[in-house]
């Protein structure tokens, strides 16, 4: 809606006036003043699209409210429109026209000028708003094309210095604050840092590098590249993405609220953030904060990332120059420890063209091995095989053969020096070929092993008589480490054992899963102290076990555990406590046999004396009956303890084991038949014949018989197929001496494995009370002892026992 302001100081006027411009003027809206000053304030306030002011007015005329109207900027553009009472002569119009009026009429104006003079004003009004308008815009292009051309400019000119500084410089932290200055001088921005990314598990982005005002805020970021919250900011997101991070708005933008508000205290409204990338790596990044919003535009921003490549470039190759002037010194420091080694080996080093033919190299040493100077191996290289012994040249010959098929061989052999002497010569060799197969160099090393072929001698001899005196010796021995892996072991417990070498000791040697509860190994490791026990393998042979600790030549403590078999020891042993219990039950014997004996007749006496004083066939008749019997039994007994007591050694006679064994079945056939037990007996004709005792081998026999009845009544109380007893004899060889060995084997409940070397003791038995004294066994391992024989019993309880009876034949 067009505007029109209408200025005069009588209301009948402006009424009349606003009535006429409504009814003539559409879409217009009328503002009215009754003053010059207030009339300039209305068109300051309202900036109206045409003023008609009265040039008659008290205090100010028309013709000073239109000029102060012109010379006020913010309406000088305003088309006035001036009426006057007064006489319309030139005089006034040149006037008027001198204040800034647009138009002059006089009252009372004609109707259709003024509304045509009005629509001109508005027109005029239209028409230089529109070119004032295009006049702004113009005026803001070209401000914003100088703006764009300096910002332009100036990053042109930032990217050149910077390019300036990667092509010169020397030091890649120089040269990180080098480019941040000049980012900040030339190119205007409030803040620029260069930080790196860090490949630890927090992935910080670590600050290299800052220039312009920073009051301390790269130090409170605490930036990473990780995807998490804290690693969204404009620096974390180019590292992660390797792609450039704008925030246009620092204010707004909702990546950035974690740093916002230390941000905006320094000033900074927007940031970039351009990656640092070199092939597939991302170094880091390039920050730069400016203090106007939305600072980076599509040009900039080209420039800004052709930098930020340039500088990833530039300090990638600082790095490889870094790394080739790091790699060229250690080479040359390399080359001359190498030529420096080489010169003050002993060994001989060698260098040939790939045929052989012409020597390329070769050390000083040479001539220490060879005894001979290396001048003559350079003008004659066939001096090498001339000085090999001869017996090993077929063996250099075929290793110069191996040389070529495999490209490199090795080879122990003798040379013999000008002056005589023999040498062993460790030769190791090598050879190049080219694509084509052709050899290009061949190269060793010589290196005299004289000596150690001498010591390695030296240590053979002293190992094989080391071991000679421990096979002597008669003990096995173990070396064995803290995690009891036998290391070694000498010949007398690999005959035993077999090769346990390598394998856990408690599973080589018991079958066990896990260390044995005796074991001393880990003790004697970490105390450094010598122990001993004892103990059973499953070989069923006993073994005193000496563990002392040894320090091994790589400096860990280890094991040597010596093994004694006292399996033969332990026999005698229980052989002599055996003996002395007897010799103790021999001595009791005699002294019970001296305070029984005696009564025991007068008691059957006495009782002989009763039977005949009672009745024949009356109730009483039958106590003198049992006296005797029960006086008889004991006297049987202590009998018994006299014949175990005395140890009578009367003459033996030749004897068959079969005459004696017919005896003793003889006694017990109708009672084993009355069990239902089957007796199986092997005896083999040609069975030979022994000087004994008859009677008392018969009692040795009886009561392993009764024993064997017993323990199959046991545990088969009536009939069965399987109650049987098996007796078999045969001639057998004991250390070069003839023996009969007789063994009965039963099914019974057999002997408890704790119980069984304590069977032959006196009075021990595991019959019920009365059907047994325990003096059987004792008494039958006495008989076959003074017999020069042995005694033993192989049981395991519940499936059967074995009494083996051995005896010297008469042969």
């Amino acid at each position: 809606m067009r505007k029109i302001l209408a200025i005069d100081d009588l209301k009948e006027n402006l009424k009349t006036l606003t009535i006429l411009l409504k009814h003539t003027i559409s879409d217009c809206s009328i503002i009215t003043a009754e003053s010059g000053i207030e009339g300039i304030s209305l068109a300051q306030t309202w900036q109206p699209d045409t003023i008609i002011l009265d040039v008659l007015m008290p205090n100010m005329d028309g013709y000073e409210v239109c000029r102060k109207l012109k010379s006020d900027s913010s309406t000088s553009h305003i088309p006035v429109v001036l009426l006057t009472g007064i006489v319309n002569d030139s005089t006034n119009r040149v006037k008027g026209l001198e204040s800034g009026a647009d138009a002059f009429l006089t009252k009372p104006p004609d109707k259709y000028e003024l509304i045509a003079q009005i629509n001109a004003m508005l027109r005029i009004k239209k028409s230089e708003d529109r070119l004032r308008w295009e006049k702004e815009r113009l005026e803001d292009t070209v401000r914003e094309r100088v703006k764009d051309m300096q910002l332009l400019n100036r990053a042109h000119k930032t990217r050149s210095e910077c390019n300036r500084a990667v092509v010169h410089a020397v030091d890649e932290t120089d040269l990180l604050k080098r480019v941040c200055r000049i980012v900040v001088e030339i190119g205007g921005y409030r803040l620029v840092w260069i930080g790196y990314a860090e490949n630890d598990d927090a992935k910080t982005v670590h600050p290299m590098a800052r220039q312009g005002y920073d009051d301390g805020y790269i130090d409170t970021i605490n930036i990473t590249w990780a995807d998490t919250k804290r690693g969204r900011g404009p620096a974390g997101t180019a590292i992660r993405t390797r792609k450039p991070a704008i925030v246009r708005h620092i204010m707004t933008d909702p990546d950035f609220t974690l740093w916002r508000v230390e941000a905006l205290k320094r000033g900074y409204s927007s940031a970039l953030a351009l990656p640092l990338c070199y092939n597939s790596d991302c170094i880091g990044t390039l920050n730069i904060y400016a203090v106007e919003p939305d600072a980076f535009d599509t040009d900039e921003l080209d420039l800004l990332e052709g930098l930020a490549d340039e500088l990833a470039y530039g300090i990638m190759t600082l790095r490889m120059r870094k790394m080739r002037r790091k790699a060229e010194k250690a080479l040359r420091e390399s080359e001359t420890r190498f030529q420096n080694l080489i010169s003050s080996l002993n060994d001989t080093v060698w260098a040939a063209t790939g045929d052989g033919t012409k020597m390329l190299y070769i050390n000083k040493s040479v001539d220490q091995i060879y005894g001979r100077p290396a001048a003559q191996f350079l003008e004659n290289p066939s001096l090498w095989f001339d000085s090999v012994h001869p017996d090993d040249r077929q063996s250099v010959i075929d290793h110069e053969r191996e040389l070529m098929d495999k490209g490199q061989t090795e080879l122990e052999y003798r040379i013999i020096r000008p002056d005589g002497e023999v040498r062993w010569i460790h030769d190791r060799k090598q050879i190049s070929f080219d694509e084509t197969g052709h050899p290009l160099q061949m190269g060793g090393i010589a290196i005299d092993i004289t000596e150690r072929k001498r010591m390695e001698e030296m240590i053979r001899a002293e190992r094989d008589k080391f071991l000679g005196v421990l096979n002597a010796l008669g003990e096995g021995m173990l070396i064995i480490n803290r995690n009891f892996i036998i290391e070694y072991q000498n010949e007398i417990l690999t005959k035993q054992f077999g090769d346990c070498t390598g394998q856990k000791c408690y599973n080589a040697l018991f079958g066990l899963n896990k260390p044995c509860d005796f074991c001393l190994v880990s003790k004697v490791i970490r105390s450094g102290e010598r122990q001993s026990t004892e103990a059973v393998f499953p070989n069923d042979k006993t073994y005193d076990l000496v563990l002392s600790p040894y320090t091994d030549i790589d400096g860990d403590v280890k094991a040597i555990e010596l093994h004694l078999d006292v399996t033969e020891k332990k026999i005698l042993q229980a052989e002599n406590i055996r003996a002395w219990h007897l010799a103790s039950l021999g001595e009791l014997a005699a002294g019970v046999a001296h305070e029984i004996n005696n009564p025991m007749n007068g008691i059957i006496s006495l009782a002989e004396i009763l039977k005949d004083q009672f009745t024949e066939g009356s109730e009483s008749s039958e106590i003198p009956d049992r006296i005797i019997k029960e006086g008889e039994r004991v006297s049987d007994i202590v009998q018994k303890l006299l014949s175990f007591a005395r140890n009578r050694k009367s003459e033996c006679s030749p004897a068959y084991i079969e005459d004696i064994m017919s005896d003793a079945f003889a006694l017990t056939k109708k009672i084993f038949n009355k069990d239902g037990i089957r007796i199986d007996l092997a005896l083999p004709p040609d069975l030979s014949s022994i000087e004994v005792r008859n009677q008392e081998i018969q009692q040795v026999f009886m009561n392993i018989l009764s024993n064997a009845r017993y323990a199959l009544n046991c545990k088969f109380p009536g009939f069965h197929k399987d109650k049987v007893l098996e007796v078999k004899g045969e001639n057998i060889e004991i250390k070069g001496l003839k023996f009969i060995r007789i063994t009965f084997y039963d099914t019974g409940i057999g002997i408890p494995a704790d119980i069984l070397d304590k069977i032959c003791n006196p009075f021990f038995t595991t019959k019920p009370q009365g059907e047994g004294t325990g003096l059987g066994l004792s008494i039958s391992h006495g008989i076959v002892r003074n017999h020069g024989g042995t005694l033993k019993f192989e049981s395991v309880q519940c499936e059967y026992t074995l009494a083996i009876v051995e005896l010297p034949s008469s042969s």
